[in-house]
C-alpha cells in the first residue's frame, strides 16, 4: 500500500465547528501502536554433538495497546537452513486477559489475513521453538524474520481505496527483526596426537640430568580423557621419571587444546638406553600411544673420539723388581669431562689380566698399577683403550718384559724379535718400534700389530664388513647397516650417514607437517594431509580419520562469503534528520578478510546527502536527510561483500524516513457538541510507510 492510498483512507475531522446553537467540546484518548518484543534475538547452541538435536525457545509479545499482524515466520534460504527448524502454533497464543481472544471467534470479526499470517493482541506472547540438528561437522549458521504489518484496506473495483480504519496494525519503528542463529557440530569423541612419538635424549653421561617435554593434543570434535603415562617396563624408574604435574587433573582436553608432561633422565652409566611409555586415552582409535625413549644411543654427530697419551712404561721396558709394575697415562675428550671417560688396560699376550680405570681429575691423568704377583714371565703386550660416551674409542699400548732378557734377535727395542722363542711371538716388522704382536692399530697404513690386517679399529678401517671406513664416510663403523647410501630403516639410527635419522621410514615426518605414519599420518609425502588437518571438498581424507568431506562437513577450497539474516537495522523507520546503527554478519568458510562495498541511494546522491558513514566498513552510521517529500520515503540500500579470492555476496534492502517524528500511538479525537448536536470522532494514524521485500544474490 503506498503513502498516498493510507492518506486516502484516514477520516478527516474539523477539530472545531462553528455554528450559531452549537459549542462543541474536543477530547482525546491515545493507545500505544504494537510493540513487538523478541526475547532472544541471537541463538548460539553451542557444540552440539553431529547427529543429535539441541532445542531453543524465544517468546514473541505484543507489548503495545493495539492487533499487531506478524507474516509466517520461516528460515531464510542461506545455505545451512537444512541444519535448524523452526515450530510455532498460533493455538498456543497466550494472554494476560484471555478474553482478548475471544474476538477472533465472533462472526463479523474478519481481518484481511493471507495463508500462515497471526495476529498478536496486547498483552498476548506465543512462543517459537528452534532446533539445531547438524548434519555437517563444524560451524553452522542460519537466520529467519519476524516481521509485523498493518491491515490495508480494500480496493474498489475502479482502483481506489475507501475511508478504512485498520482493525491491526504494526510496530511503527521495528517492524521487521531478525534472529541469528548459530551452532557448532562435533561428532563427540577426541582424537589423540602425541608429539613426539619418539623421544630422543642424546648423549649424556653419568650423573648428568636433562628433562624433555611430550605434548598430548586433542584433535578431534569432542572431549578427549587421557589416563596417567607409565613408564614399560624396559625403563629403570632409577634412570627415567614423568612428572604429570601440568597436566590438568581431572586428564580431560577440550577439542583443539592439549597438555604436556615432562620425561627426566639420569643416567647411571655410559650405555645406551631403549625403552617405552604409554599414554592410555579413550580415543576409538588409538587406545593408548607409545612413546620411545633413548638416550646415549648411536653416534653423536657433535662426538669427536678422545684421545690416550701412554706416559709409562715406554715400548720395550724391563720390570725386574718385586714392586708393581705401574702405567701412568693421560686422556683427553673435547666433549666431555676426562673423569667422566673409561678407560682399561690388558695384557694381550701373556694373559695377565686387565683392569679398568677411571681419571680422578679433570686432566685426566691416570695411574694404575699391577701386582708383579699377577705377571706372567716373558715378554707381553698391553693394550690401553679409553671410550667416551658415544663408545668412541682411543688406543695405546707398549711392550714389558718380565723376567725375560731381550731376545737376540730384537732390533727395535720393542721386546719382540725375528727368532721363534719359547714362549714368544715373532716381531712382523723389526725395524719399525710401532709394530710388534697385538700393538695398538694406528692410521698409518701399517699392519701395527701384526695379524694381517691394516688400520682396523681406526678412521681407516673398515670394522664391520660394510667396505667403508670413517675416513670414506661410515658414521657407524661398529654397525654393518650403516653407511654412506645404505637403504634407511625405523631403527632410530642414520642408516645412510645423510645426517637425518630414519627419513622416509614409518618413524620419519618426511612432508614436514609434524606427523609421522606411525603418529597416523596416512600420507607422509602431502603436507596437507595429517591428523590435525582441516577437512577440505576435494576427494581427499585429509585428516586422515577414513571420512571424507560432506561425512564430516568440509571446507569448500573456494569457499564464499555468506550474508546471515540480511542488513541489520536498529531501526527500519527513522524520521527525517534521524541516525541509525547498520551492521552485516558473514559467514566465511575459510577465514580470508573481507571488503564491503555499501552503495548510497541515487535519490540521496542527487540531491547531494551523504547518509552512509563509511561505505567500507562492516557496520555504518545511516542518516536520513532534513527533508523528505510528502509524509516520508523510502530509501534503498544495496551492501556487496568481497573476499580475498573475489568471492562476492551481496543484498538489497529498504529504511522507510517520516517527515515528521513517528508518534508511538494512535490519537482519537471526539468532538462532543452541546444541546444535543451531536458528537463525531476521528483517529489520527502516522502513515505506515510499507516494507519493500528484501532481494538477495550471491554471485
Amino acid at each position: 500500500m503506498s503513502m498516498r492510498n493510507v492518506v486516502q483512507f484516514l477520516p478527516s475531522l474539523s477539530l472545531l465547528l462553528f455554528g450559531a446553537a452549537c459549542q462543541t467540546q474536543i477530547s482525546q484518548t491515545e493507545t500505544l501502536l504494537p510493540v513487538i518484543s523478541i526475547s532472544n534475538t541471537n541463538i548460539d547452541f553451542g557444540n552440539v554433538e553431529w547427529g543429535t538435536a539441541e532445542y531453543r525457545t524465544i517468546t514473541i509479545s505484543n507489548q503495545g495497546e493495539l492487533p499487531m499482524g506478524i507474516h509466517p515466520i520461516v528460515l531464510e534460504e542461506e545455505g545451512f537452513e537444512n541444519n535448524f527448524a523452526l515450530v510455532y502454533y498460533t493455538e498456543t497464543i497466550v494472554c494476560e486477559d484471555p478474553e482478548v481472544l475471544v474476538v477472533q471467534e465472533e462472526e463479523d470479526w474478519a481481518p484481511n489475513l493471507d495463508e500462515g499470517d497471526f495476529l498478536l493482541f496486547p498483552g498476548c506472547r506465543i512462543n517459537v521453538d528452534v532446533g539445531f540438528s547438524p548434519s555437517i561437522v563444524g560451524d553452522t549458521f542460519a537466520s529467519f524474520h519476524i516481521e509485523s504489518f498493518i491491515e490495508e484496506p480494500p480496493e474498489e473495483e475502479d482502483g481506489t481505496a475507501t475511508a478504512f480504519t485498520p482493525t491491526f496494525y504494526r510496530d511503527p519503528v521495528h517492524f521487521k527483526e531478525t534472529v541469528l542463529l548459530k551452532g557448532t557440530s562435533a561428532r563427540g569423541s577426541g582424537r589423540i596426537m602425541v608429539t613426539p612419538r619418539t623421544l630422543d635424549f642424546g648423549h649424556w653421561w653419568t650423573g648428568e640430568t636433562v628433562t624433555k617435554q611430550i605434548m598430548i593434543d586433542n584433535v578431534g570434535n569432542g572431549d578427549l580423557e587421557v589416563g596417567i603415562p607409565a613408564l614399560g617396563s624396559g625403563c629403570d624408574p632409577e634412570e627415567f621419571s614423568i612428572d604429570t604435574s601440568a597436566m590438568d587433573s581431572d586428564g580431560v582436553i577440550p577439542a583443539g587444546h592439549g597438555t604436556l608432561f615432562e620425561v627426566t633422565f639420569t643416567p647411571s652409566d655410559l650405555g645406551g638406553r631403549t625403552c617405552a611409555l604409554t599414554v592410555p586415552s579413550d580415543d576409538v582409535d588409538t587406545e593408548e600411544v607409545e612413546v620411545r625413549l633413548k638416550a646415549n644411543i648411536g653416534d653423536d654427530p657433535t662426538n669427536v673420539a678422545p684421545s690416550v697419551t701412554l706416559i709409562s712404561p715406554p715400548t720395550g721396558h724391563v720390570h725386574n723388581t718385586s714392586a708393581p709394575l705401574r702405567f701412568e697415562l693421560s686422556m683427553f675428550d673435547v666433549n666431555q669431562p676426562a673423569n667422566t671417560l673409561f678407560c682399561k688396560i690388558k695384557s694381550e699376550t701373556l694373559g695377565a689380566g686387565s683392569y679398568t680405570c677411571t681419571a680422578t681429575a679433570e686432566n685426566g691423568y691416570v695411574e694404575v698399577e699391577v701386582p708383579t704377583e699377577n705377571l706372567v714371565p716373558g715378554i707381553d703386550t698391553w693394550l690401553v683403550t679409553v671410550t667416551d660416551q658415544a663408545e668412541l674409542q682411543a688406543f695405546a699400548s707398549t711392550t714389558v718384559l718380565f723376567g725375560a732378557p731381550f731376545p737376540e734377535s730384537d732390533d727395535d727395542g720393542d721386546g719382540y724379535g725375528t727368532e721363534e722363542a719359547e714362549g714368544a711371538l715373532i716381531d712382523c716388522d723389526d725395524n719399525n718400534p710401532t709394530v710388534y704382536p697385538d700393538a695398538a692399530e694406528l692410521v698409518d697404513g701399517i699392519d701395527n700389530d701384526c695379524d694381517n690386517q691394516i688400520d682396523e679399529r681406526t678412521p681407516a678401517g673398515d670394522d664391520d664388513g660394510d667396505s667403508v671406513s670413517e675416513l670414506e664416510g661410515d658414521c657407524n663403523d661398529n654397525d654393518f647397516e650403516t653407511y654412506p647410501g645404505a637403504p634407511e630403516q625405523p631403527d632410530f639410527k642414520d642408516n645412510d650417514c645423510d645426517g637425518t635419522i630414519d627419513e622416509k621410514t614409518s618413524l620419519s615426518d618426511d612432508d614436514g607437517d609434524g606427523f609421522a605414519e606411525v603418529d597416523n599420518d596416512c600420507n607422509d609425502r602431502n603436507p596437507d594431509i595429517h591428523p590435525a588437518a582441516i577437512e577440505y571438498c576435494d576427494g581427499i581424507d585429509n585428516n586422515c580419520n577414513n571420512l571424507r568431506d560432506e561425512q564430516e562437513g568440509c571446507v569448500s577450497l573456494d569457499s564464499k562469503p555468506v550474508i546471515i539474516g540480511g542488513i541489520q537495522m536498529d531501526a527500519r523507520a527513522i524520521s527525517a534528520g534521524e541516525s541509525t546503527t547498520m551492521t552485516l554478519f558473514v559467514y566465511e568458510q575459510d577465514g580470508q578478510d573481507l571488503m564491503y562495498e555499501w552503495k548510497e541511494d541515487s535519490a540521496l546522491v542527487s540531491a547531494g546527502h551523504t547518509a552512509i558513514s563509511d561505505t567500507n566498513s562492516q557496520t555504518i552510521t545511516w542518516t536520513a536527510p532534513d527533508q523528505v517529500s510528502g509524509e516520508g520515503q523510502t530509501f534503498s540500500l544495496y551492501v556487496l561483500v568481497t573476499d580475498e579470492d573475489g568471492n562476492q555476496d551481496w543484498v538489497f534492502d529498504e529504511i522507510s524516513v517520516y517527515a515528521q517524528p513517528i508518534p508511538p500511538a494512535l490519537v482519537e479525537t471526539v468532538a462532543t457538541e452541546a444541546d444535543g448536536c451531536g458528537s463525531s470522532s476521528a483517529a489520527w494514524l502516522l502513515p505506515l510507510l510499507p516494507l519493500v521485500v528484501t532481494r538477495r544474490r550471491r554471485s
